[in-house]
């Protein structure tokens, strides 16, 4: 009688079906990953630009002064779509015309500014917000404006905001939608 041990293990047609198995259930689930993973970005990076806003307004209310200066005039929010950073600055009362950049940052490459517009329709590049030291009162592009709206998409997700400013409630909202003017 001959007795044969048979082995144990899978067949390359085993191996192969579930390959193409694993492949295909990852050809679907990775570009609804990557999307997920862009919506969280896109939330994290226009929360931050609002962030720093709020950070300039609150420097200013509290009159935490730049470096070494004596006096602090006005904290400053500037936003540049072309060149596509946001800067904190701040200036103080002996050298108003001297700023002092204390943060720079790059806008994510997970956010497309779609407009950029002032409360008149104008589309512009630059927006700066001056705070004046210890009030809440601010000035859009040194006061010549009122308002302004800046529309956001993520480029993966599809998602869209609105950050939307107004100098009388010297606060930015941030809304989960592409909105026109007047903002709520």
């Amino acid at each position: 009688m001959d007795i044969r041990s048979k082995e144990q293990g899978f067949s390359i047609l085993e191996i192969l079906i579930t390959i193409g198995i694993v492949v295909s259930i990852a050809a679907i689930g990775i570009p609804g990953l990557i999307r997920v993973f862009s919506a969280n970005n896109f939330r994290e990076e226009s929360r931050e630009i609002v962030n720093i806003m709020n950070e300039a307004r609150t420097n200013a209310i509290a009159s935490i002064k730049c470096f070494h200066e004596e006096s602090l005039k006005e904290w400053i929010f500037e936003l540049d779509s072309s060149s596509r950073k946001m800067m904190l600055k701040c200036a103080s009362q002996s050298n108003p015309l001297t700023l002092l950049e204390t943060y720079s940052q790059d806008i994510g490459d997970y956010i497309v500014i779609d407009t950029l517009e002032l409360a008149d329709g104008t589309p512009v590049e630059n927006i700066q917000i001056h705070f004046a030291a210890e009030t809440a009162q601010a000035k859009i592009n040194n006061g010549a404006q009122k308002s302004f709206r800046m529309v956001f998409s993520a480029p993966l997700s599809g998602d869209q905001k609105t950050l939307c400013f107004h100098s009388v409630a010297g606060f930015p909202t941030l809304n989960d939608e592409a909105l026109s003017f007047p903002c709520p």
